[in-house]
């Protein structure tokens, strides 16, 4: 099956346990409500096995001091792939999507 590249849509916690997963570690409840306070949705992007995620990458808003002002910029965070689908351009792929999106 084809892995679809798009941005996020759906429960926020499916997300979140995907990144886990793809970050070697157990989803846990407790770490979820602290997640959601930094997580933007709007600005998330997954990747799609059927209805699986297994891949993630997010960014998150804040204001950049520069000479003669304050821009908007990204933080990139929480980029990652599932062990089972590693090596098959997926992480170079949602990359490329966010990064077009950001600029």
């Amino acid at each position: 099956m084809d892995i679809d590249v798009r941005a996020f849509s759906g429960d926020p916690r499916d997300f979140y346990e995907a990144a886990e997963v793809a970050f070697s570690e157990m989803p846990r409840d407790e770490d979820l409500a602290n997640w959601r306070l930094a997580f933007e949705a709007d600005r998330a992007i997954a990747a799609y096995d059927g209805k699986r995620i297994v891949g993630t990458a997010g960014a998150f808003s804040f204001e950049l001091s520069i000479p003669g002002g304050v821009v908007p910029a990204a933080g990139v965070t929480i980029v990652g792939v599932q062990p089972t689908h590693r090596r098959q351009g997926i992480l170079r792929r949602m990359m490329r999507l966010q990064l077009d999106s950001i600029h």
